[in-house]
């Protein structure tokens, strides 16, 4: 992981995670199968995760975040094939402007690549919502945050994989949230 201020230019902030794993499941009891070894008997499974994000003194910021991964599972009878839980591979990526500490204009992409491994076929998608955050710092509603966010933008109809149905349309959401 990395952190720093002044950068790229003066009051600039960096920060940037990245995970790698190489996980190994054995005598797995969870899964399993009613079939002749057709049981789950080991999972094998590798990734990278990402997460970072850059904002300028200005107040223009952006944020990412990623997850690839893929796995194999073995089978009791030895068979070797893609795991049947494994997600797509994603990414959310944020650019946003805050207006002091009160106002926060956000634009957020959800997206998830083709998943075509193991005889599973999930279209890949992509997700645009917006939102707005404001905090008043003042008055009878400082420490409270009001959001507005409209969340699926274009009513795109798309199943994530291991969902059992497609996701919400477009979603209007209003929340106010106090703190005290």
């Amino acid at each position: 992981s990395y952190a720093g201020t002044d950068v790229f230019t003066g009051g600039d902030t960096l920060a940037v995670k990245v995970v790698a794993y190489d996980q190994s499941v054995w005598d797995v009891t969870s899964y399993r199968s009613f079939v002749p070894g057709g049981s789950t008997n080991r999972i094998e499974r590798q990734g990278l995760e990402i997460e970072a994000s850059y904002a300028l003194d200005s107040g223009w910021y952006a944020d990412v975040a990623a997850n690839f991964s893929t796995g194999d599972a073995t089978l009791e009878n030895g068979t070797v094939q893609d795991w049947r839980l494994n997600p797509q591979d994603d990414i959310r990526l944020t650019v946003g402007r805050k207006f002091g500490e009160e106002l926060d204009i956000s634009w957020e992409l959800v997206a998830a690549r083709r998943y075509d491994r193991g005889g599973a076929n999930v279209a890949g998608y992509g997700v645009n919502n917006l939102r707005v955050t404001y905090a008043p710092q003042s008055g009878v509603l400082q420490g409270a945050e009001i959001r507005f966010s409209v969340e699926n933008i274009f009513d795109k109809a798309y199943q994530p994989r291991l969902a059992t149905q497609n996701a919400t349309g477009r979603n209007v959401k209003l929340s106010l949230a106090k703190t005290f």
